[in-house]
């Protein structure tokens, strides 16, 4: 793990010490700083297996994740009334939001650099030309960002022109590759920018291998994610939907 970037690469999964103390504190922990950070790195220590690591074996891991998470769930949200229950569920919920957002590598927005984002939208538009390769050629389009939008941002909205996932693709500029695990530190007017963002095949992403087909193919999860609906909590409801 690179702790300045925070970038996860599991070598060997079953090795993995403090694992039950990791899984409680994403859940469970009353500092909403250490529950979000801790149910993060979960999360990628579920998905970010080395390439030594078969389909199977991944597809196995994201079966662990989705297994355990449900269980705790059907636990914390049997007794609502029960101080913590509630606040637990909406965590638990939330776990799994974020483990299927971050397979396609979408991630937590910062709150300070959505508000930046906000209130400097408007300023310095940068048009930007973007080329997507793909098998049979090339498409082309362009497009108007901010300076002080991060090049994570600027991945969301190519990602978008041409419908793709943002796992699906590596990004590139006249400086060489962008690694999407540090393009939320990096503004757009820091960089010369001012020819090409060229994006290429990630040949290692696998769509098919969405942890979201294991969800659907599961009758008992639907069953009860949908029985939390009649739980008559707001919160609750408006998470289960998200999700669903």
């Amino acid at each position: 793990m690179d702790l300045r970037s925070r970038k996860v690469e599991v070598l060997d999964f079953e090795k993995l010490v403090g694992m039950s103390s990791l899984w409680e504190i994403s859940f469970d922990c009353e500092n909403d700083r250490a529950r979000d950070d801790s149910r993060e790195l979960l999360v990628d220590l579920h998905l970010r297996q080395t390439h030594t690591y078969s389909p199977q074996q991944k597809n196995e891991i994201m079966q662990n994740y989705l297994d355990r998470s449900m269980g705790l769930l059907a636990a914390a949200s049997s007794d609502l009334a029960q101080e913590g229950s509630a606040s637990k569920s909406l965590s638990l919920i939330q776990g799994l939001i974020e483990f299927l957002d971050r397979y396609e590598g979408k991630k937590p927005v910062k709150p300070e650099l959505k508000q930046m984002a906000m209130q400097y939208s408007h300023l310095h538009p940068w048009p930007l030309t973007v080329t997507s390769r793909r098998e049979g050629g090339q498409v082309e389009s362009r497009i108007n960002v901010s300076s002080f939008e991060t090049l994570g941002a600027v991945r969301e909205r190519c990602a978008k022109v041409f419908g793709l996932e943002l796992n699906e693709f590596h990004m590139s500029m006249k400086s060489g590759f962008i690694d999407p695990d540090k393009d939320d530190d990096r503004y757009v007017k820091d960089h010369d920018m001012s020819l090409h963002i060229y994006l290429s095949p990630n040949q290692s992403y696998d769509k098919r291998a969405h942890p979201k087909f294991l969800v659907a193919a599961n009758q008992e999860y639907f069953e009860q994610l949908f029985s939390l609906l009649s739980k008559n909590n707001a919160a609750l409801t408006e998470s289960v939907w998200s999700l669903l």
